[in-house]
């Protein structure tokens, strides 16, 4: 991976790079909108773009107290010309700015030692995972130029829209009880804990899903996944090499489809999905795609991009309707046949991958699964 600079403009991963207009999203913390006002400015200061090691800065108590208590001695955020406590000693923060980078994802030699260490949860405690999994958000998919909005969102109560700390448990302002960093670090750190789920009478293993709930749904019994782009309920010890594959899916928003020869921690494999690109140039498009599934990333708008027709193509597949996805894979070569068709969607002559045998998953981040099959 390449590094991407501080002074570069690269399509998805081009990140804020200064505050938005208080009118955007002042989240009714009124002593911070206060601040602001007296000090003529007209930007948010807790609408921070993501700090050097992945951290939300808007949402540390310390900037938050250094706003509203007007201090001079305080601390703005990583990316700001006033530092206080651990960032202004920030060894990860002095080395991504050596290195003109905007987050540690970005840089080739991620994760290092530096960031590694610092990451470290057995160090850190959950707090840090938190750093962690919004590195790797970057690292995997780029930039979300809304993401200071979102965050300030998330780190907002629901019933007033106060702004809380990573460690609150309840609103400062109304009292309700809000979603503290504890428990979103805890549901990221599923992600190494196995657990698993009966579904088609077997066990799958679903810790790399934020949710997974069997139900009745239109007379099929279903199997909910909600995750992203990681996201693969795995069937473990499938052996599967080659042979077909099929299920019925439907898709409520993202990707989802199968997976196959993938590792047992499923951060490798092949994977045959139902996406609907919303890009400016392909609004609302319908495709089945082929990708190669590699330490969580899974590439499939890379090969649209770079090998247009020949590794996806077009399909009228609707979005919350049920449909047959079949997979006949022999050798490194697989054909994709959507529902009763006789001839393949797509063929790949050549899958990416170098594995010749294992597991298979069901891949979806926000999908119904139902009638899965293999032989």
């Amino acid at each position: 991976m390449s590094d991407t600079h501080l002074d570069e403009s690269v399509d998805r991963r081009r990140f804020l790079a200064g505050a938005v207009g208080i009118g955007c999203c002042c989240m009714g913390f009124s002593p911070l909108v206060a601040v602001a006002q007296r000090a003529g400015a007209r930007a948010n200061p807790l609408l921070t773009p993501i700090a050097f090691c992945g951290l939300f800065c808007g949402r540390c108590g310390g900037l938050q107290d250094t706003v509203v208590q007007g201090k001079t001695d305080g601390c703005l955020g990583c990316k700001s010309n006033m530092l206080g406590g651990h960032c202004a000693k920030c060894e990860v923060r002095k080395c991504a700015i050596s290195r003109r980078l905007v987050n540690c994802g970005l840089c080739g030699d991620y994760p290092c030692d530096k960031i590694k260490e610092y990451h470290n949860d057995d160090n850190e405690g959950k707090y840090m995972a938190l750093s962690r999994k919004n590195t790797e958000d970057v690292m995997y998919f780029g930039n979300d130029p809304e993401w200071a909005e979102k965050q300030l969102k998330r780190w907002s109560c629901s019933k007033c829209g106060t702004p809380f700390r990573f460690e609150s448990k309840t609103c400062a302002k109304c009292g309700a009880q809000v979603a503290s960093g504890e428990m979103e670090a805890a549901l990221y750190a599923r992600r190494k804990t196995p657990s698993f789920i009966e579904f088609d009478g077997q066990s799958w293993q679903n810790n790399l899903a934020y949710k997974t709930e069997t139900k009745t749904v239109s007379g099929k019994k279903t199997l909910q996944v909600v995750g992203n782009e990681r996201t693969m309920i795995l069937l473990p010890n499938a052996k599967f090499s080659d042979g077909t594959l099929e299920c019925d899916i439907m898709l409520k928003n993202g990707g989802a489809g199968l997976a196959f020869r993938t590792t047992d921690d499923g951060t490798q494999g092949e994977i045959i999905q139902f996406r609907i690109v919303n890009t400016q140039k392909e609004r609302n498009k319908r495709v089945i795609v082929y990708s190669h599934h590699r330490h969580w990333l899974t590439g499939w708008r890379e090969l649209r991009s770079e090998h247009p027709g020949k590794y996806d193509a077009d399909t009228k597949l609707a979005k919350d309707r049920w449909f047959r996805l079949k997979l006949v894979v022999l050798g490194p070569k697989v054909d994709v046949f959507l529902d009763k068709d006789e001839t393949p969607i797509l063929s790949i002559d050549k899958m990416l991958g170098k594995r010749e045998e294992g597991g298979v998953a069901l891949y979806g981040e926000d999908a119904w699964f139902a009638n899965f099959s293999r032989s």
